[in-house]
């Protein structure tokens, strides 16, 4: 589970969000509500995951939407990360903004900040990237334009030639020994018996695991004649 937080203009509101959450989905949907209020002068989202206690939050303000991870929450090893991360998106470290307390003290607070104007889709994916590869937190289900991205960009070059693509709904035990049950994408390619193709294939599967953190159910072989 996900919890997905709103704070609208003092006003807590909590909701409990499935595996959808990891996919952005959720996170997107919350922050287009917010940006739906533009007489709010506070407008905040918090994504946190309740079992670990990690969380981003987003400032938006001015109808604009910034990722806000203050350095504070995070161990040494997730900082380095963070800052990997930020820098692919051309961020080169966390910089050091005042915090206003309710007293009226300011606090100096460094932070990782990265804005995306009003585009909800981009902080949304930017979000759950922060989740699964500083925080390491499992993600959810593939979404359907990660799978068209992963598709077009992974399998079409290794097999020009053609595929089939299908959805499923599937059930299996896990690596873990529970029962599994989710929707699926099914790829069916028909190739040579060669090592060329085993190689592509293999190279498939283990860019699937390593982009998603999923297991793979692999192939079961046919003979086909033409």
């Amino acid at each position: 589970m996900r919890a997905l937080s709103k704070f609208l203009g003092g006003v807590f509101l909590a909701a409990c969000c499935t595996g959808a959450q990891a996919q952005g989905v959720d996170i997107k949907a919350a922050l287009d509500r917010i940006l739906a209020h533009p007489a709010r002068d506070e407008r905040f989202v918090v994504v946190d995951d309740p079992d670990s206690g990690k969380f981003v939050q987003f400032d938006m303000r001015n109808d604009e939407i910034a990722i806000d991870l203050p350095v504070v929450a995070l161990s040494a090893a997730e900082r380095e990360r963070a800052t990997t991360l930020f820098a692919s998106a051309g961020v080169s470290g966390p910089r050091t903004v005042t915090d206003q307390q309710p007293d009226g003290r300011e606090w100096p607070l460094a932070t990782f900040q990265l804005g995306f104007g009003g585009d909800s889709a981009r902080a949304a994916e930017f979000a759950t990237r922060v989740m699964q590869e500083v925080f390491l937190l499992p993600r959810g289900m593939v979404t359907p334009a990660e799978w068209a991205r992963f598709v077009a960009g992974t399998v079409t070059p290794r097999f020009p030639g053609g595929f089939t693509v299908s959805q499923a709904t599937g059930q299996w035990r896990s690596e873990g020994g529970g029962i599994v049950r989710e929707a699926s994408n099914v790829l069916v390619l028909v190739h040579p018996d060669d090592a060329a193709s085993e190689r592509a294939v293999r190279e498939i599967v283990a860019a699937y695991k390593s982009a998603f953190q999923q297991e793979v159910r692999v192939k079961a072989r046919a003979c086909a004649s033409f």
